[in-house]
């Protein structure tokens, strides 16, 4: 990926240089000015302090921290923006250096719990004849109505073909949707699922994985239970292996990826507000989706192991 290697310098540069500038506070202020600039970004986090309005409201913010930058001296000149701020805020495309350093996730921005029950499930493949027709019907055949788009990223093996065989009848009901393009990658697949589907809520499966009957139920209602946008669940293997949900903890997912993009159902709003999958990344796209929708919304967890992964052969 071009960038790449930039984008990781100016996350460290970044993170070297508020370290750096929280350090010398005592110096610079004295020990109650540095006391109070400490309790400044605690209060400002809770009082919904949004990282990525402060970012584009105020350009000179820089190379550092805009939580940092607020409580330096953004809060003497006024400088505040909250969540509700933030709405009136042009659409923005989003930035790895802003996932990386962002750390709070505030309730679901519009204040009130998502509505609607229209689910989409998205499901990108690349040669996967052999496995993608289990990962389709188990889409298909969920207890709650759901439209499954299956994106056929550029495959030789006739996977797309198959699927127009076996499931004629819910391509007819508009059940299911077949979309092909050339070879992009597992995260351009996905976005043409996300721009062509029309469901209020968003789940995912891989072309290896298979979904238990109830398990867009299950996150729904978990979803409904907490009042958020997001939620996410565990998985298990066919050899009886158990890898259940951890408990949501922002600074733990920083550290490490342990959300399961196929365990995850979204909101729509958040992919209307801070976009899809970003296609600039070979790797890691899921993590990077859960990090900046966690920036607006604290997901749900629930205790489902309703996910199973590597079914099948792979080719």
């Amino acid at each position: 990926m071009t960038g790449a290697e930039p984008v990781t310098r100016n996350v460290w540069r970044a993170r070297i240089n508020s370290l750096r500038e929280i350090a010398f506070w005592p110096l610079r202020y004295g020990p109650s000015g540095a006391v109070a600039r400490y309790s400044a970004m605690g209060t400002a986090r809770r009082a919904g302090f949004d990282l990525i309005a402060y970012q584009e409201m105020y350009p000179d913010v820089g190379a550092l921290h805009p939580l940092v930058h607020y409580a330096a001296s953004g809060q003497f000149e006024g400088r505040l923006v909250n969540s509700a701020t933030r709405a009136a805020l042009p659409p923005s495309q989003h930035s790895p250096l802003l996932s990386a350093l962002t750390f709070y996730a505030p309730s679901d921005p519009s204040g009130h719990a998502p509505v609607g029950d229209r689910v989409d499930i998205i499901t990108p493949f690349y040669n996967r004849r052999k496995s993608i027709v289990a990962a389709v019907r188990s889409a298909l055949e969920q207890t709650v109505d759901v439209t499954v788009y299956a994106i056929d990223d550029g495959s030789t093996d006739g996977g797309a073909e198959l699927l127009e065989e076996t499931f004629t009848a819910a391509i007819s009901a508009g059940q299911l949707t077949i979309l092909r393009q050339e070879n992009k990658g597992a995260a351009a697949a996905r976005n043409a699922g996300l721009a062509a589907g029309k469901g209020d809520w968003i789940a995912y499966v891989d072309s290896d994985n298979i979904l238990d009957p109830d398990h867009v139920e299950k996150l729904l209602a978990a979803t409904r239970n907490a009042g958020a946008a997001m939620a996410y669940g565990g998985w298990r293997t066919e050899t009886g292996a158990v890898h259940a949900a951890q408990p949501y903890k922002r600074f733990a997912l920083l550290r490490a990826n342990y959300i399961d993009l196929n365990t995850l159902i979204h909101h729509r709003r958040l992919y209307d507000q801070l976009g899809g999958f970003d296609v600039r990344l070979r790797r890691l796209q899921d993590w990077d989706l859960v990090l900046r929708y966690g920036r607006l919304t604290a997901p749900a967890v629930s205790s489902q192991l309703s996910v199973v992964r590597d079914v099948g052969p792979r080719s």
